[in-house]
């Protein structure tokens, strides 16, 4: 008897998006465009939760140095970070925040209060979409 594979959910999200970003650049006739990576800021983990159907894609906002800071996730001087209590939801691109929820299995909504938006130039030709992007949500 075999027992069943065990896949995770990330390795098909990696590969939708890879393919999006490659699709998207390969019909771009402008050699330069500019593209804008947003990324929604929530006051708890539950609103970023409500948006993103699970907590899996939501990551907390570290605080600058020398803060007053709201949480903790261990003691700073031996290399624990400090946190805002604020959250981030996963990396989409301008425009696309529907598909990366279809994408993410969740049910659309929106408890966001800030948006952050990167900005960054991408140069047509083979290879060259993913210059300027992480990886991570």
């Amino acid at each position: 008897m075999s027992k069943p594979r065990r896949v995770t959910a990330s390795l098909p999200l990696m590969l939708v998006a890879s393919a999006t970003v490659a699709s998207l650049s390969a019909c771009n006739d402008d050699p330069k465009t500019e593209v804008a990576s947003v990324r929604d800021q929530y006051k708890s983990l539950e609103d970023c939760a409500e948006d993103w159907g699970s907590t899996v894609p939501c990551q907390p906002e570290q605080a600058p140095a020398g803060s007053n800071t709201i949480a903790s996730t261990g003691n700073t001087s031996s290399g624990g970070h400090m946190y805002t209590g604020r959250y981030f939801g996963p990396s989409y691109y301008d425009g696309q925040r529907d598909i990366a929820q279809r994408n993410f299995n969740a049910r659309p909504g929106d408890h966001a209060v800030a948006r952050s938006i990167t900005r960054s130039v991408s140069r047509g030709g083979f290879g060259s979409s993913s210059r300027g992007f992480s990886g991570g949500g």
